[in-house]
């Protein structure tokens, strides 16, 4: 986690904080939306849009939703905090990287790349806390 955040904030530019900020804003208020699906509830994760939006920057943006959420609402805590920003930053690390390679394909609309985007960092991160619940 550490490294990705060095990497995601090295050199960023004063005009690209707002942006950061808002996006920090959308994952973390996104995050705290539950909705029931079958015994249990899931949440928005919104990583994916965030580095569509954010690109490299993606990291910094969901470092913070995350350290906020554990601050104030005791939600994935203080202590898996590094795994929990590296499961969810790396997947919209991803999409950021491969939200404008695909789109210059032109074969897609931009509403399916994004739902299908969407799709793909919401199965990467669930894998990727599946993995780590696996391993741990």
């Amino acid at each position: 986690a550490a490294l990705l955040l060095t990497w995601s904030a090295w050199r960023i530019h004063e005009d690209e904080i707002p942006r950061v900020g808002v996006m920090t804003a959308a994952f973390f208020v996104a995050s705290q939306v539950h909705l029931p699906l079958g015994g249990t509830s899931v949440h928005l994760l919104l990583n994916g849009l965030v580095g569509v939006i954010l690109g490299r920057r993606a990291a910094v943006a969901i470092a913070v939703g995350l350290f906020l959420q554990a601050v104030l609402f005791a939600h994935g805590g203080v202590m898996p905090f590094g795994v929990n920003v590296t499961v969810y930053a790396i997947p919209g690390l991803f999409a950021g990287w491969a939200f404008p390679r695909l789109r210059r394909t032109g074969r897609f609309r931009d509403g399916i790349l994004g739902a299908g985007l969407g799709l793909v960092t919401g199965l990467l991160t669930t894998s990727l806390v599946c993995a780590v619940l696996w391993l741990g």
